[in-house]
């Protein structure tokens, strides 16, 4: 369940020898690595970019998705310290996006695979040695072998069963928050960097998105927040949450910024720290399992890895 990097990875691996079916309570497939576009202003507003740095990894994205839906972003970055530039460089070719846009990779993933969107799963049935998928009162879908949950920790904890064997431990697992501002101008207020890193109580990151390749778009800002400023403020008014990251822009700026499009996307569980536990959890009485990047580390690649090493484990069952 899930259509993100995890879920689609393991539903694409799994489908050469299986009937995979993936339930997505999103309209898009995309998770973590979701896309927005509003007129001529886009934001990739989830993950920013990502490594290839496992062979395995790299191995799967060219077999499996278009060589066009990804590319390296050679961005001009920087590091800010107190609003000063304390590093810069030149990425070149150590990170990736997708092209035109995050999820494009994701999409390209999806081909061929049956996959439900708008579903969203509120419960487990464990009935005769097979799932039943509650997706509404009293309408289920029956009957499945095998489940795999992708959703985030906290969430995944919601749908598992209290005889699971691993229940508890998913009950430890501690994500962390974060809050993505999108920012559309006429003119980009940026003009010595594309992406920085940002040491400050408040802002964490601040990118051009049409900086990335093939991005045709008007000025197109996105500005995250720490985890640990979401973590203390994720049940705050949007509002509030939009003008105080506003106002550390323009003080990081050093500038007073006038967006003509302006938005907020709260992300509850967006990140974890390293993980010294198992890839992926399984339970081989009721059949279910749960992987994802917040097995390992709040990254795409290791949200794959999670799931190449479940289906590892099917493939030897």
């Amino acid at each position: 369940m899930g259509a993100g990097i995890a879920g689609l990875s393991a539903a694409k691996l799994l489908s050469n020898n299986h009937n995979v079916t993936v339930f997505e309570k999103g309209r898009s497939v995309g998770g973590r690595m979701s896309h927005r576009v509003y007129e001529s202003y886009d934001f990739d507003h989830g993950a920013q970019y990502f490594k290839i740095c496992d062979k395995r990894f790299c191995e799967f994205l060219y077999k499996n998705c278009a060589k066009s839906t990804f590319m390296h972003w050679v961005a001009r970055f920087a590091s800010i310290d107190q609003g000063e530039i304390i590093n810069s460089r030149c990425w070149g070719k150590s990170n990736f996006v997708g092209v035109p846009s995050m999820n494009s990779l994701l999409k390209d993933l999806s081909i061929g695979l049956n996959i439900y969107l708008n579903t969203k799963i509120n419960n487990l049935i464990w009935k005769k040695n097979k799932w039943e998928l509650e997706i509404k009162q009293n309408k289920k879908i029956r009957s499945f072998d095998f489940v795999i949950i992708t959703a985030p920790a906290p969430q995944a904890k919601e749908l598992i069963p209290d005889n699971c064997l691993f229940k508890k431990e998913i009950e430890k697992k501690l994500m962390k928050s974060c809050f993505t501002l999108m920012l559309g101008f006429e003119d980009n207020p940026i003009k010595n960097f594309d992406a920085a890193f940002v040491k400050d109580k408040i802002i964490s990151w601040i990118s051009v998105n049409n900086s990335k390749p093939l991005r045709a778009t008007k000025p197109s800002i996105v500005i995250n927040s720490t985890n640990s400023w979401a973590d203390k403020h994720i049940d705050n008014d949007l509002r509030y949450v939009t003008q105080k990251m506003k106002n550390k822009l323009e003080e990081i700026l050093n500038s007073k910024i006038n967006p003509v499009y302006s938005d907020l996307h709260r992300w509850r569980y967006a990140n974890i720290e390293s993980q010294n536990g198992p890839k992926f959890y399984y339970d081989s009485k009721l059949n279910l399992a749960a992987c994802g990047d917040w097995c390992i580390k709040g990254r795409v690649e290791s949200a794959f890895i999670s799931a190449l090493s479940l289906y590892d484990m099917i493939n030897h069952i």
